[in-house]
């Protein structure tokens, strides 16, 4: 079956008891056993649940792997598999990474004795100088986020097989609609299932898929035993999403191909990191490999001070309706068009300065306040404040300012616009920071003082 009618397909003749074409959500913690030693195959939902175990069979079939794994985004997807990582291992990643990727390998996994390095993953020869006896894996993005630079993996899929190593691709950018790592000799994919396979900014979301029967039970171990799954709305709406991937890429590859070469040509532009321009280092890899206009749905560009110096040039104002169109905000993958940002990747690795992104990226979480003493109901010295009993009925009540809504809305939005490129946001992107649990978590800090 061709890959577009396998994503419209996601979900389809799942419902064995009646033949809902949408796979329905199965909110249940727990399940029933047809007797005592038996099982329908979901106990816990930690372990299983129905609607995550179809988007785990869809993603599996998508890349061509022997197992899926559905998790709470997609630095939880990265988080499991680098539990892999034992102290004294070492791991070869690209240079040019997404920052929560490079946040978790230096601020966290080096704490427990696991090593990094950072090289050019378009070089084969640098891969190779960067190995070291300890070496356990090479961690690769291909197109990297942001300046889509381009590996080849079937090469360094050689270099992991003559060498005993695991190869991990993330491959976020791509999907399995234009690249499917495991075919071209990966062990491991993933993805931050939020951007292009969700497509709505509505949903948090990473996604694993494993080659291999031993490899996918190691996984499925350390996916039970961390946790960070999924849980069943998220998967639905993920399935969803995922539906519609062939034709929004299509589009997304066509248009980001157009603004590509007129950046290119305008003389405002210093350079334009894009794959399908012909002077681009990976042009040539990459189209032996994927498919589409564009090979890539986005473009990064370094601009000389550009929307106020374009328009001193030209002598025109922005256009309200140009101005409109495009947010400030992250992660990429949506419908809507939007200007992308960078974690918190340092400017420099491995002794070469990374090209600054078009916009800084700030993580902002909504400030607590704490609640001051109130009277004691009663009058007594163990009872509640009135404050407190108030708090328990209305928690997050100013939540919504627009509205005025007495309950608090939920918030499925996984990015947020900016007012403002100078000012950081209340809220950015679902992992630092969401309206809903801000509203939860504040509650909490108040209720406890």
């Amino acid at each position: 079956m061709r890959v577009e009618s396998c994503l419209v397909q996601i979900g389809n003749r799942k419902d064995v008891a009646t033949g809902a074409v949408s796979y329905p959500v199965y909110y249940a913690a727990t399940y029933g056993h047809p007797a005592l030693g038996q099982s329908t195959g979901f106990d816990y939902a930690r372990l299983a649940n129905p609607t995550r175990k179809v988007l785990e069979e869809a993603i599996a079939e998508l890349e061509g792997g022997d197992g899926g794994f559905a998790c709470a985004s997609g630095m939880a997807a990265i988080q499991t598999v680098a539990a892999l990582f034992s102290s004294g291992d070492h791991v070869v990643l690209s240079h040019d990474l997404y920052g929560g990727t490079y946040r978790l390998f230096e601020q966290v996994l080096a704490r427990v004795g696991v090593t990094a390095s950072y090289v050019d993953a378009s070089s084969v020869d640098a891969v190779l100088q960067a190995l070291r006896p300890n070496t356990k894996a090479l961690f690769i993005e291909t197109p990297t986020n942001p300046l889509l630079q381009v590996a080849d993996i079937a090469a360094l899929a050689k270099v992991a097989r003559d060498h005993g190593l695991l190869l991990i691709v993330d491959n976020t950018l791509m999907s399995p609609y234009l690249q499917r790592p495991l075919e071209l000799g990966a062990d491991i994919v993933i993805h931050s299932a939020t951007k292009y396979l969700g497509g709505h900014n509505d949903v948090l979301a990473g996604l694993i898929v494993t080659k291999g029967q031993e490899l996918t039970e190691r996984v499925a171990y350390l996916h039970n035993a961390i946790s960070a799954v999924l849980g069943p709305q998220d998967a639905w709406l993920l399935m969803r999403g995922m539906k519609t991937l062939a034709v929004r890429l299509d589009r997304q590859q066509e248009n980001a191909s157009r603004i590509a070469r007129f950046l290119a040509d305008h003389p405002l532009v210093e350079a334009v990191y894009f794959p399908d321009l012909p002077d681009h280092p990976g042009a040539r890899s990459i189209s032996a490999r994927r498919r589409g206009p564009g090979r890539s749905c986005r473009s990064a560009s370094s601009i000389r001070p550009w929307w106020s110096r374009c328009c001193a040039t030209c002598g025109s104002s922005p256009s309200p309706k140009a101005s409109a169109a495009w947010r400030a905000s992250s992660p990429t993958g949506g419908a809507d068009p939007r200007r992308d940002s960078r974690g918190d990747a340092p400017c420099r690795r491995g002794g070469r300065e990374a090209a600054a992104p078009v916009r800084r990226h700030r993580e902002c979480r909504r400030p607590h306040r704490r609640p001051g003493p109130g009277p004691r109901a009663g009058g007594g010295g163990g009872g509640l404040t009135v404050e407190f009993a108030t708090r328990l009925i209305h928690p997050g009540k100013e939540i919504d300012p627009v509205t005025g809504a007495s309950s608090v809305p939920i918030f499925l939005a996984s990015t947020y616009h900016h007012a403002s490129l100078d000012e950081p946001p209340a809220f950015d992107y679902a992992r630092s920071g969401n309206p809903t649990r801000a509203a939860l978590e504040e509650a909490a800090a108040q209720l406890e003082g």
